[in-house]
């Protein structure tokens, strides 16, 4: 009969871990009527050692064999300043009991996971420590280091917010006093019944969470607002007591207790709490709390507590009046009971809180196109007929800044928009996205202007990939995935933006992203632009949620500056799908736009004449006529160059004419006698 054992989960385990050359495998075997775990190198023949280095492997080495189902887990030697804390067979039909939750709680800095067997705990910290063994409740707690020459089990299966190995030794400390000369001096176990053990599902005593909260990854920012009432990082002091109120529902799910730990911090103010917000008689800090519940860190703390509760005890389920859980599962009416509508940053093209490809081969456009999106989203301007959601964007340029500059500019220009207050911020540098603390210090820096400037970030551009990826190799699925997985961490989750990322396409393949498929496997959208001609199409090649069977065409043409140089801009041609190939060239493009702002703003009444002739054609209330249309078009391409500067007044109105006739054969525009308007 063979152990049973936990999964190892390779995405799980710390980062600094990984980079360790001190692994090795393991596998159960029975030796003598004793189960036990031998240490393995890589290649499955020989034994590891824990004193002979030339005996371990890198984690990449162990995750390949580990795949190959050889062996039942992998594990690490310990060296170093690490230590090893084991505790052994401490849960029970999903209870944990109450000394070993102790230690959990002091330790709750660092990582904690679940051991192989799945009724016990591992904990990885750096210390020193006074003695290796075991001690504790019949001796079931473990602590090792370098000089116990042991190696520890390692799964992945976190447990609590601790994803890094951090120096604990204070709490390392209270370990020995606490339990070692507990151990010497009653000379016996302490039972494990000695108090009613506490189920990982129960509700927690407030000053748990308290304590829980303040030693997590933010514990410190947790500390300065409970402990502090500092709102100094925050715009106004209700944004505070959200930002407090949020960073509880990850560890509580209960609005009742979320109320009672606020009303003991230093945010806590009794005139605004209990103030009614609305006609309902919904108070100020129950609409807080409201919100707070429906954030991505409520939503995360959920997870991480049904998928936990759901390894521990699978034969169990919690119930309630409303929800039944049964192994990470919900019932599926409950499930739908929160669907809302899609929330688009660009209706229709790029969702909000999501995470979007751009690619294309060098020279295709695909920089224009991303700052165009850009641009529209920080100005507030509908894109191509699509409604935007308008908000602050940051762009990381990590290439060709000069000719950025410049087409930022002639965006500015073409579109009759000042730069001067648009939310719309510009990094000229790459930046390390492999790198968990480079990642971190670009959420803080656009958390502070943020906050500085009062503004929400919607949308983040990377621009390339190629250029911010630091060490990492595009081509590896592992790479890709921490990538995405600090993005997701540091930027999208934690602002609730979404994040482009603007990629080359592959050597040999134009139709796909170069590199890993696990980054489109990543992505919620994916679009391509590609250069045919003069045209540059861009595509849908994935939308998550809806339909990727739809394109737009455009040009790149040359603007003049007035005090010298130029720039390329975007000029959309109008075509929306795929089923629609109806296609306007740039000069008919300019004609036609003309035609629209001269209706809108300079526009006369049509005759009657004119609408009882077009009787059921929807005539618009203002018209245009043709010699005045083509009086400013022939003005507007003059300025703009589109002519020859030998060409004579009659080749103009002829062009005019060929593009008046094309506008109308392609139904963007309708006449009647001498009288025009557009339809489109």
């Amino acid at each position: 009969m063979h152990q049973a054992v936990t999964a190892v989960n390779f995405d799980g385990i710390p980062a600094s871990l990984k980079q360790l050359p001190n692994w090795v495998m393991w596998r159960w075997e029975e030796v003598n009527g004793r189960w036990t775990k031998p240490p393995y190198q890589v290649n499955g023949r020989n034994n590891a050692k824990t004193n002979n280095p030339e005996t371990w492997g890198t984690f990449d080495a162990v995750s390949l064999a580990y795949r190959d189902g050889s062996f039942d887990g992998v594990g690490l030697v310990i060296r170093g300043d690490m230590i090893g804390i084991d505790l052994d067979h401490v849960i029970h039909d999903g209870q944990i009991e109450p000394w070993a939750q102790e230690i959990i709680d002091k330790f709750h800095g660092t990582y904690i996971e679940i051991s192989p067997s799945g009724d016990g705990f591992h904990i990885l910290t750096r210390g020193t420590i006074p003695r290796n063994g075991k001690f504790g409740p019949e001796n079931r707690l473990e602590c090792y280091s370098k000089d116990g020459s042991r190696y520890f089990t390692v799964t992945g299966h976190m447990f609590g917010a601790g994803m890094e190995i951090t120096e604990q030794q204070n709490s390392v400390d209270w370990l020995f006093e606490t339990f070692d000369k507990r151990e010497a001096s009653s000379g016996k176990a302490e039972p494990a019944s000695s108090a009613s053990p506490k189920t990982l599902d129960s509700r927690q005593s407030s000053k748990a969470i308290i304590d829980r909260a303040s030693k997590a990854k933010n514990g410190d920012k947790f500390r300065r607002l409970f402990e502090d009432g500092d709102i100094s990082n925050y715009a106004s002091h209700s944004e505070a007591d959200l930002g407090l109120a949020t960073m509880l529902s990850y560890w509580v799910d209960d609005a009742d207790q979320i109320d009672d730990i606020f009303r003991q911090s230093a945010l806590y103010r009794p005139d605004k709490w209990d103030r009614s917000v609305s006609g309902a008689g919904k108070t100020y800090g129950a609409e807080t709390i409201e919100k707070a519940l429906k954030s991505d860190s409520a939503q995360a703390g959920a997870m991480a507590r049904a998928e936990f509760n759901a390894r521990l005890y699978p034969k169990e389920t919690k119930n309630s009046a409303k929800s039944c859980l049964f192994n990470g599962f919900t019932q599926a009416d409950d499930f739908i009971e929160n669907c809302n509508d899609t929330a688009w940053l660009i209706d229709g093209l790029i969702e909000q809180s999501s995470m979007t490809m751009l690619f294309g081969p060098s020279a295709s456009g695909k920089s224009f196109v991303a700052l165009d999106w850009a641009a529209h989203i920080a100005a507030g301007i509908d894109w191509c007929d699509h409604e935007v959601e308008q908000g602050a964007v940051f762009y990381i340029c990590a290439e060709g800044v000069s000719g950025f500059r410049r087409r930022l500019k002639a965006w500015s220009e073409i579109n009759n928009v000042s730069l001067k207050g648009v939310p719309l911020y510009i990094r000229d540098v790459p930046t390390h996205l492999m790198d968990s603390e480079n990642v971190g210090e670009l959420a803080e820096q656009i958390g502070t202007i943020s906050r500085q400037m009062s503004i929400t970030p919607k949308f983040i551009v990377i621009d390339t990939l190629a250029r911010n990826f630091g060490g990492g190799d595009e081509n590896s699925g592992r790479d890709v995935g921490q990538l995405v997985n600090y993005l997701d961490e540091y930027l999208k989750i934690n602002f609730g933006v979404a994040i482009m990322i603007v990629h080359h396409s592959g050597h040999s393949a134009s139709d796909r992203a170069r590199g890993s498929s696990a980054l489109k496997a990543a992505m919620d959208q994916e679009y391509s632009v590609e250069k045919k001609g003069d045209r540059r199409i861009l595509k849908c090649t994935k939308m998550k949620d809806g339909k990727d069977d739809f394109e737009f065409h455009f040009d790149i043409e040359n603007h003049q500056f007035s005090e010298g140089g130029s720039s390329g801009y975007l000029v959309s041609l109008g075509v929306p799908s795929k089923q629609e190939k109806i296609i306007l060239s740039g000069k008919e493009r300019i004609c036609f736009n003309l035609l629209k702002e001269m209706v809108e703003f300079t526009g006369m009444k049509p005759s009657e004449e004119v609408v009882e002739q077009e009787a059921g054609a929807d005539v618009p209330e203002y018209v245009c006529t043709k010699d005045q249309w083509q009086k400013a078009s022939v003005d507007k391409l003059l300025e703009r160059g589109e002519f020859k500067a030998d060409s004579k007044p009659e080749s103009h109105s002829r062009t005019f004419r060929v593009f008046c006739k094309n506008l109308v054969d392609k139904g963007y525009v309708r006449c009647c006698g001498n009288y025009y308007w557009p339809v489109r």
